[in-house]
């Protein structure tokens, strides 16, 4: 197995973090007044410190993390190799002389000064490589302003000074706590909707709005209140397309009309649904496709007096029968291989079972392969929806969804 030269130099360097513990713990232990005969205890324990020391450091996998991203877990890792790397330490050289020499004290004093220099110098390097190394080309960079001081938002600010290019200058957030916070040092200065005033006030080249959990309303106010800012405006995807990408700043990119065209998520009022459809001939159209089936899967929870699906598909009729009767064995269901676009179908049906309410779920969805196929799409969705409409008024039928 190959080892890389930074592998070894981490490795390196931790070892002689040991030494040093090992160091000052008998420095301190002995007020730094350490007889020969100490310094002769501490020689030769220090190669079995080294090695079972060691040992636990590799099995922790301390070695394979990396000093630019320390971080939390890495202090965990550190942390939990200095409390079983000590025990085993102690355990071990009681096997080897019984202790002898070796002052018990040592054994409180090696984990403290172990775990500072182990995770002093991570967490510097990390600090240098976020920070310092980035005021130097400071006067070249794209004074940045973010909008959401979130996850998001972090993420990004995070990326932005490890990269260079950019300098987040702020936060706009309309979390009122957060007001005066700071963010890896970035202020959050106000609300959005001061994003005028204090875009000019602080000179900002570009801004950013980090909130891909927001809902279409909110984006189109954001991007409203950026309208009223002769600054350049970048957004981050939405959170399901953000997770794929490994850094928050290769995904900014222009406001799409995606990001303001999505639909809000609907709150029902599950109550006067039921009331409406408890006891009611409930007929769903397309009740084997994928809206139809969830469909017969909600109305079903609420008591119709029966339920009538119309599926030209006999797979897939087939398919949300079986699973009906069996997670509703007492729901009265009538299962009809028809289509929407033949009358006589429709009319039968109709004449048939009465419904009370029709949702009307058999339509082509995929737009992209109808725009090459318009006479099946108009013939489908929209002379089999007329179809279906005009029998559903002819036998009373109360609703058309």
């Amino acid at each position: 197995m190959k080892i890389s030269s930074q592998r070894i130099s981490i490795v390196t360097h931790d070892l002689l973090m040991v030494s040093g513990a090992w160091v000052f713990a008998f420095l301190s232990r002995y007020n730094f007044s350490v007889l020969e005969s100490e310094w002769t205890a501490f020689f030769s324990t220090l190669p079995l410190v080294l090695l079972v020391q060691g040992v636990i450091l590799w099995w922790t996998r301390l070695y394979k993390g990396i000093w630019r991203f320390a971080s939390v877990p890495d202090l965990w890792n550190i942390l939990r190799a200095v409390v079983v790397g000590s025990l085993s330490i102690v355990l071990v050289l009681f096997l080897f002389n019984r202790l002898e020499g070796v002052p018990r004290s040592i054994f409180a004093l090696y984990p403290v000064f172990l775990i500072i220099l182990l995770g002093a110098p991570r967490l510097t390097y990390r600090m240098w490589k976020d920070h310092g190394l980035n005021f130097r080309r400071a006067p070249d960079r794209k004074r940045v302003l973010v909008l959401g001081a979130g996850r998001a938002g972090e993420m990004l600010v995070r990326d932005m000074l490890r990269d260079g290019e950019y300098l987040p200058v702020g936060f706009l957030d309309d979390n009122k706590r957060l007001k005066g916070a700071k963010v890896h040092g970035v202020p959050v200065l106000d609300r959005i909707n001061r994003l005028p005033e204090i875009a000019e006030a602080i000179a900002a080249d570009i801004i950013v709005i980090a909130m891909p959990s927001a809902t279409s309303t909110q984006m189109r106010r954001v991007v409203e209140i950026c309208e009223n800012v002769d600054v350049e405006v970048r957004t981050l995807p939405k959170l399901h397309d953000l997770v794929s990408e490994r850094s928050a700043l290769t995904s900014l990119r222009e406001v799409a009309i995606e990001d303001l065209l999505g639909r809000d998520p609907v709150s029902l009022d599950w109550k006067t649904i039921n009331e409406g459809l408890v006891g009611r001939v409930v007929l769903v159209s397309g009740g084997g496709g994928s809206i139809g089936s969830e469909l017969c899967r909600q109305i079903a929870n609420l008591g119709p007096e029966s339920l009538v699906l119309v599926e030209r598909s006999e797979f897939n009729l087939y398919t949300i029968e079986l699973e009906l009767r069996r997670e509703f064995p007492d729901l009265v269901l009538h299962c009809c291989l028809a289509d929407v676009c033949d009358g006589v179908s429709v009319e039968r049906v109709m004449s048939m079972y009465s419904p009370d309410f029709v949702f009307h779920a058999a339509a082509y969805k995929h737009v992209p392969m109808l725009q090459t196929n318009a006479r099946e799409a108009v013939s489908n969705n929209v002379l089999g929806t007329k179809t279906l409409a005009v029998a559903a008024d002819k036998y009373g039928c109360a609703t058309f969804v």
